[in-house]
């Protein structure tokens, strides 16, 4: 139950980055911990990109995060309507060496153990 949930939240993250971005990230891994969720996708093309001219990190977090924003609105929404829990927080990092992202979301309840008792 929990691989078969896993693998269509990897489904549904491919999604909502392409929905955002257009890009489709290369690989994602979802592994549910408890009432925690991980997701690794393998690379973000953002991560790697180069400041424009002119541009301070400072207008680059804010182009970025004027984009994260509406990517993490869809994706909370898709989760809830998927597990039936209410996702209370999602935090995202992105590995600046290789451009991988990582999201961590939490949720309202166990989720590992109600998939495992169903």
């Amino acid at each position: 139950m929990l691989d078969r949930l896993s693998a269509r939240i990897e489904e549904l993250y491919r999604r909502c980055i392409r929905e955002r971005s257009g890009f489709v990230p290369e690989g994602v891994d979802a592994r549910i911990i408890r009432n925690h969720l991980v997701i690794i996708a393998d690379h973000r093309p953002a991560a790697s990109r180069a400041l424009a001219v002119g541009e301070t990190a400072t207008s680059c977090s804010r182009r970025d995060g004027a984009v994260r924003y509406p990517f993490q609105l869809r994706l909370k929404e898709q989760l809830e309507e998927l597990t039936g829990c209410t996702v209370t927080s999602i935090q995202s990092d992105i590995a600046i060496d290789t451009g991988g992202m990582m999201e961590l979301v939490h949720f309202d309840r166990d989720l590992e153990s109600a998939l495992i008792s169903d």
